[in-house]
């Protein structure tokens, strides 16, 4: 075999473990009634709304039907950053009960959704443990696969650069920071998105709902950084 074949077949091997890594991860971790829950309650409400507002144009006698159908689509264009932004406010109000859950203790933990530390843009969650003066700092992502918008908070968020900035000498007391993700990756295909959620999964930056209890022990208990995970 070539030298040029042999780097080819180590970085298809490479590649597929990265694929296959995140697949187990997924299948660990995933929680489908959080997705359910924040997906179904969002657009149930938009859904019915649509379907009646159908019902209404067709029953005056339009016999237009793909004119009909045309405005439906323009109305729901028009609702879907609403809906968008249901779905985030569910997700975020699911991680703030899942967190209260994990840590009963209401004399020792502070937990604040929408808070800020310093001047930087508020957390999703912030949990303060006023024991030992740390802090678990909480965004909380319908997403993280797709590209646009998602692209960029991907690369920021899981990027060495925004996690070193979150130190003890910054804010004058430990802080940890977890991105939390509720949809699963899919289509699971190699690509650099998802080599990137692979790095972030294997520092401990990147996780779903599920895994918040063990966050929080290992964070506020046992004290570890990264609490990283292996897949």
């Amino acid at each position: 075999m070539s030298y040029a074949s042999e780097v080819s077949d180590v970085s298809a091997r490479t590649t597929m473990s990265v694929v296959d890594d995140v697949a187990a991860f997924v299948r660990l971790h995933y929680c489908a009634k959080t997705r359910d829950a924040v997906y179904f309650d969002a657009s149930a409400p938009l859904e019915d709304q649509l379907y009646h507002e159908f019902r209404i144009l067709t029953h005056r006698g339009s016999a237009d039907v793909e004119s009909v159908f045309k405005l439906m689509i323009q109305r729901a264009k028009g609702h879907a950053g609403r809906i968008g932004n249901r779905r985030g406010n569910l997700f975020n109000a699911l991680v703030f009960d899942a967190l209260k859950i994990a840590l009963p203790d209401n004399d020792r933990f502070t937990i604040r959704r929408e808070a800020i530390l310093r001047d930087e843009s508020a957390f999703d969650v912030l949990v303060h443990d006023t024991q030992r003066n740390r802090y678990l700092g909480v965004y909380a992502q319908l997403s993280l696969w797709g590209g646009g918008h998602q692209s960029q908070r991907r690369k920021a968020y899981l990027s060495d650069a925004f996690h070193n900035g979150f130190n003890s000498a910054a804010y004058g007391a430990p802080i940890k920071v977890v991105i939390l993700v509720c949809n699963d990756p899919h289509p699971m295909r190699p690509s650099v998105a998802l080599r990137e959620l692979h790095s972030g999964i294997l520092s401990g930056r990147l996780a779903y709902i599920t895994q918040l209890q063990s966050i929080c022990s290992a964070w506020f208990d046992r004290g570890a950084g990264d609490a990283a995970v292996e897949v």
